[in-house]
C-alpha cells in the first residue's frame, strides 16, 4: 500500500512542477511606435518578433485547430495557442481587420 502512496505523490508532485512552469505563459500582441510586436512566454522562454503591421498578412489556420499564422516576407509566427478554435478564428478575423485600417 505505501509504494503505491508513494507513486500517486510523486505523480502529483510531477504534475504540480509541470503547471507551475507554465503558469505565467502568455501571448501578446501589440501596436508599439509603428510596429506590431509579438511576445510570447512559455516555460519562461522569451520569444520577440516585430512587424511592419503594413505587410502583414493574417491567415486563420486551414483547420479549425490550426494556429493563427501572421506573416510578412520570409518571417512568420503562429499565435493563439491560449484561445479555443472559434475565438482564435474571431481574432484572425479582427486582427486582420484592423489592419486594413491602417
Amino acid at each position: 500500500m505505501l509504494p503505491f502512496a508513494g507513486l500517486e505523490l510523486l505523480g502529483l508532485g510531477i504534475a504540480l512542477l509541470v503547471h507551475g512552469r507554465h503558469a505565467s505563459d502568455y501571448e501578446r500582441i501589440s501596436l508599439v511606435d509603428g510596429r506590431l510586436v509579438v511576445v510570447s512566454v512559455s516555460a519562461g522562454q522569451l520569444t520577440r518578433h516585430e512587424f511592419n503591421p503594413l505587410w502583414v498578412r493574417v491567415e486563420p489556420g486551414e483547420s479549425l485547430r490550426a494556429l493563427v499564422l501572421l506573416r510578412s516576407g520570409k518571417s512568420a509566427v503562429r499565435v493563439g495557442c491560449f484561445l479555443d478554435p472559434y475565438k482564435r478564428r474571431k481574432f484572425a478575423q479582427e486582427l486582420a481587420s484592423a489592419l486594413r485600417c491602417l
